[in-house]
């Protein structure tokens, strides 16, 4: 008697696993839709991100607030610290540059940028030993470089709290951008993926 009320307990367990997973499956798409407009709702309401748009010739994927792009055209030191503020008051986790023009003078303005996670210096123009600075950013996770043949070095300087990855540039400034825009796109997966696990997992896990 006993073991078939376990028994239909399990069961009962089971279509209620079965039914909670369904019924995140049915909400999965008009959360992701909300969560996209809300996304875009704030890039359409920034006036920060409008002036970096205008001013600094920013770019942005729509939907993904979190990146932020000065790739179609260097910034050089005045002009990233002209930037700064803006880009500041508008909280990127995610920063990808054209770093050719910039000098070792704009180190210091990184350091103020501590919504940053993960950035992307491009074509960095900034003696690779003195980039260690970047270690001061507040939240720095992750360190892009194209055509630095040193970024291995790198590695070291910047381990263990912050990953470096890099690449070599072809000389084309599209296909740098391209680079960028697809590794802004892998990131925006990866967090996409996590936040509908971390979703799936609320209805499936028991209280």
């Amino acid at each position: 008697m006993v073991e078939a009320i376990a028994a239909s307990v399990c069961t009962l367990e089971n279509h209620m696993s079965r039914a909670s997973v369904l019924l995140g499956v049915m909400w999965l798409p008009p959360l992701l839709a909300g969560c996209f407009a809300a996304e875009s709702l704030h890039q359409s309401s920034s006036r920060d991100l409008k002036i970096l748009l205008r001013d600094y010739h920013a770019s942005i994927i729509s939907g993904h607030s979190e990146a932020i792009f000065f790739t179609d055209e260097p910034l050089d030191d005045d002009s990233f610290a002209g930037a700064v503020p803006y880009i500041n008051a508008y909280r990127p986790t995610e920063l990808y540059l054209d770093g050719s023009r910039l000098t070792e003078a704009s180190l210091s303005q990184f350091v103020q940028l501590d919504s940053v996670r993960y950035l992307d210096l491009g074509r960095c123009g900034v003696n690779i030993e003195k980039l260690v600075a970047l270690k001061a950013m507040p939240r720095l996770e992750g360190l892009w470089v194209d055509n630095s043949a040193k970024y291995k070095q790198l590695i070291t300087l910047m381990k263990p709290q912050i990953g470096v990855g890099g690449s070599k540039y072809s000389g084309d400034n599209r296909q740098s951008h391209r680079a960028s825009m697809f590794a802004a796109m892998r990131v925006a997966v990866g967090e996409f993926a996590h936040d509908v696990g971390q979703f799936i997992r609320g209805f499936t896990m028991p209280p």
